[in-house]
């Protein structure tokens, strides 16, 4: 019995055949493959503002507003922060005394969002007991530059909400944070 291929069935057979030739030629007549460079190392980030950790302060500026005398606040900060995705979660709890012999010892959560290597943007909410008041609600925003060697210098502005319903007052403090 003898095998019989008609003209057309030649024809796609030898299209079929053409079209794969560079598909096999290619892989067959490939040179070996160019070496390339290595890459740079990727940077390594440590000892950066957005790398968190616990930290000690003192905060001292302006405080004021209707319910309490106006006059120079100083404090001792205290707290914590890490790194969460793009954002900074922290803890921190103040103590602060002014002038007039009154002092408050407040605690609280910040939220923060670096802004490159050396400076971050902070929100801050929390409670608070006013020796000489009652117990008041801290909203609050601030920035920490980094000044090297671990060392923050730091700027807040906090809304003290008295919770018995007399008026806000408002403090103005600033200072330096060492971070451990």
């Amino acid at each position: 019995m003898a095998l019989s291929i008609d003209g057309i069935t030649l024809m796609r057979v030898l299209a079929l055949a053409f079209a794969f030739l560079p598909f096999c030629a290619g892989a067959a007549l490939a040179g070996p493959m160019p070496v390339l460079p290595d890459l740079p190392p990727l940077p390594e980030i440590s000892g950066t503002i957005d790398s968190g950790g616990f930290y000690a302060g003192v905060l001292a500026g302006w405080g004021g507003g209707a319910a309490v005398e106006d006059g120079l606040e100083a404090g001792i900060v205290v707290g914590a922060t890490m790194p969460a995705a793009d954002l900074l979660i922290g803890a921190e709890a103040l103590l602060s005394g002014n002038l007039h012999g009154g002092g408050a010892i407040e605690a609280g959560l910040r939220l923060g969002f670096p802004v490159g290597d050396s400076f971050a943007l902070f929100s801050t909410a929390g409670l608070g007991y006013d020796f000489d008041r009652d117990a008041f609600a801290v909203l609050g925003f601030g920035a920490e530059a980094d000044l090297g060697d671990d060392w923050l210098l730091r700027a807040d502005y906090r809304a003290n909400l008295d919770l018995s319903g007399e008026a806000i007052s408002h403090r103005i403090l600033s200072g330096l944070v060492k971070r451990f």
